[in-house]
């Protein structure tokens, strides 16, 4: 998702998990820049009904969310 708006990666995001078997995991890169990419995909996240749950990956990996879908 680096590079992009926080809008245009919400829609990625969302197609990844409307997409995505159950049982995978998907590691979202967002960067860390400013936080409004991170912010905006973990508010589509949050709540989700495909979303078993979220995790911050380590530091070193750049800015990424694990999202174990359902």
């Amino acid at each position: 998702m680096r590079g992009r708006t926080g809008d245009d990666a919400a829609s990625e995001v969302q197609a990844a998990l409307l997409s995505a078997p159950s049982g995978w995991v998907l590691f979202v890169v967002h960067g860390v820049g400013t936080g409004r990419v991170r912010q905006q995909v973990r508010a589509l996240l949050k709540g989700h009904p495909r979303v078993a749950k979220t995790e911050e990956a380590e530091a070193s990996n750049g800015g990424c969310t694990l999202v174990y879908v359902r």
